[in-house]
């Protein structure tokens, strides 16, 4: 299932490269990236941080396709149980996604991203489905982006608020 999911995933975003009309229409961007854990994920670790590199690409005047990868490092929560404090994992995160956006203006955008994250830490590997959910204000050289990063493996999901700044080239 790994696999078909990765292999969807780039062939959605070579798909949305192979549509490009012209170099304008395509544009690359790069950035950090914060995450703040949310639900269950918050007892575990305290804080996400990474980056991202996004292609855009335009499919209309309003509808762009957009691809991202990056990493994302999760900082383990000290907590106590039974009287000991125990730290918990380090774990990092590279997501895989593709998705769309539309523009109701020039400077914002709502949007959503769908793919696959691989995990690993302590040893640990593995991936889950990836899903986000985003809204952003869009300039000519810097996007601010705010979102939802949501995982979801068998009955497991877990999730971050996020918040990226991306420098476009």
């Amino acid at each position: 299932m790994k696999k078909v999911i990765l292999m969807t995933t780039m062939a959605v975003g070579a798909f949305f490269f192979s549509q490009a009309q012209s170099p304008e229409g395509f544009r690359f961007a790069i950035g950090p990236k914060i995450n703040i854990p949310m639900g269950d994920l918050k007892d575990a670790t305290k804080l996400g941080i990474g980056g991202e590199a996004q292609g855009e690409i335009d499919l209309s005047e309003s509808v762009s396709g957009v691809f991202s990868a990056g990493y994302t490092h999760y900082l383990g929560k000290e907590i106590t149980v039974l009287g000991q404090t125990v730290k918990g994992p380090d774990f990092g995160q590279i997501p895989l996604l593709a998705g769309v956006r539309f523009y109701p203006t020039a400077g914002l955008f709502l949007g959503a991203k769908a793919g696959y994250s691989i995990f690993s830490g302590d040893g640990n590997s593995g991936g889950a489905f990836t899903y986000q959910p985003h809204i952003g204000i869009n300039s000519s050289r810097l996007q601010l982006i705010a979102g939802y990063d949501g995982w979801s493996k068998d009955k497991y999901n877990a999730g971050a608020l996020s918040f990226a700044a991306l420098v476009k080239f």
